[in-house]
């Protein structure tokens, strides 16, 4: 029985073991909607190959970059079951008076809410564990499905000159926060 080479699987689960998230970006499809009137409001789904979707809110969405009190208001009228449509409000994340809200831009029913969901998570982990909501698309083609929705690779090209820009600029210089970088190995 040669057919299993095992130093082959442990160079390939290697980083896992320096990164415990490294494995998300092996079995999940990770893809950014950037609202095209308001870019810092960006949100992520997470695409497992069964194409069930896990929705949260990107670490640079502008609530995450505020240095607030920040409440998580989901909607009371959905629960687990509903249907969703891409204007459907799922929760608002509320700093003072600011309301931000997150809506679902895709078509499915909502599995879950995250039931472990708080503020301090969702400021910490958002790519991970403060996740907001799973949801089951209807449509299987990720391409119908996540149409509004761009990929990994495309959002890190997007973000680089917004942040050269704001880089080359001293006095805003001091304005970047990276709280959790994107790249391939390191999800959250």
């Amino acid at each position: 029985m040669d057919d299993y080479d095992v130093k082959q699987h442990l160079e390939l689960v290697s980083p896992w073991s320096t990164d415990p998230t490294a494995f998300l970006a092996r079995y999940y499809t990770l893809h950014y909607y950037v609202n095209p009137t308001q870019s810092n409001h960006t949100l992520y789904v997470r695409q497992a190959p069964n194409k069930v979707c896990i929705l949260g809110v990107a670490h640079d969405h502008a609530a995450l970059l505020q240095h607030q009190d920040l409440a998580i208001e989901f909607q009371p009228k959905l629960s687990a079951g509903d249907n969703v449509k891409p204007d459907t409000v799922l929760c608002e994340l509320v700093l003072g008076e600011t309301r931000y809200e997150v809506r679902a831009h895709m078509r499915g029913k909502i599995l879950e809410f995250n039931p472990r969901l708080t503020s301090a998570l969702l400021r910490e982990k958002p790519m991970t564990e403060g996740y907001l909501a799973v949801i089951l698309p209807f449509h299987e083609d990720s391409a119908i499905q996540l149409n509004e929705y761009i990929g990994e690779q495309a959002y890190k090209e997007k973000q680089l000159p917004a942040k050269t820009a704001t880089i080359g600029s001293e006095a805003d210089s001091e304005k970047i926060v990276d709280k959790e970088p994107i790249h391939d190995a390191q999800i959250s």
